[in-house]
């Protein structure tokens, strides 16, 4: 079995699983579109897709590229009810909201960007961000929600100069 991938066999046959990897999820996610997108761009999805552990192929949990990768072909045939799985957070399927909003967010904010010095201030935090009325999606529009700080987040991942103070609890844009 070679280090990227899984291996299985089927009568006899041994086949690899290639490893999950950002151009293969990004155009995976060009399904999810208008109330669903999880991305502005496909760059924005390529740089928090480079932010993400890559985790095992054919995972189903887990906050990793991997899992986000296996809700991404499941988009395909249901979008309004896997892109939220494939997306930035990985809808409470790929990781918890905060502990996959946290991550990328100390990954992405780093240095004069910095919002948050660890992962427990980041999640204490997260946990006190009130809920959107409709699930995250690209467009969420500015408002005092998790959801908006989601699709800051997202552009923090390109831009953390002017979008990573967008996640912080004292946003003067999510408001």
């Amino acid at each position: 079995m070679s280090s990227g991938g899984v291996s299985s066999a089927t009568e006899g046959e041994t086949s690899v699983e290639p490893a999950p990897n950002c151009s293969d999820y990004c155009e995976l996610m060009e399904v999810c579109i208008v109330g669903n997108a999880q991305y502005g761009t496909g760059l924005h999805c390529k740089a928090i897709c480079e932010l993400l552990p890559v985790g095992q192929a054919g995972d189903e949990s887990g906050h990793n590229l991997a899992c986000r990768s296996f809700y991404a072909i499941q988009a395909g045939e249901a979008a309004d009810v896997h892109c939220i799985n494939a997306g930035p957070t990985g809808g409470a399927t790929c990781g918890a909201d905060c502990d996959a909003f946290c991550a990328i967010t100390l990954a992405a904010c780093t240095g004069e960007n910095e919002v948050y010095p660890d992962m427990l201030t980041c999640t204490t935090a997260c946990t006190k961000f009130p809920a959107a009325p409709a699930p995250y999606h690209a467009g969420t529009p500015n408002a005092d929600t998790y959801e908006c700080r989601v699709r800051h987040l997202t552009l923090a991942a390109l831009d953390a100069k002017n979008h990573c103070r967008h996640v912080a609890p004292e946003s003067d844009v999510c408001q």
